[in-house]
């Protein structure tokens, strides 16, 4: 698990970071067959809107070049 706190060494002050991208850097460097990730929202959703419940990269990029998947 990867959580998104971290403390700002010179400032010693809590910051709220993007885990997702360490997460996916651990997993790849562990050569991990599967990178799971919980969140609050509810998915990404394919061209119906439908959950999609699991997402290759090749799948991911075909989505974002059509504009299906955007942002965060």
């Amino acid at each position: 698990m990867i959580a998104p706190v971290a403390i700002d060494e010179a400032l010693g002050v809590t910051l709220n970071i993007n885990a997702d991208p360490f997460a996916a850097a651990i997993a790849a460097a562990l050569r991990a067959e599967k990178l799971v990730l919980l969140t609050d929202v509810p998915g990404v959703q394919g061209e119906r809107g439908e959950l999609l419940a699991s997402l290759r990269l090749r799948e991911a990029e075909e989505l974002m070049a059509r504009g299906v998947i955007d942002g965060g």
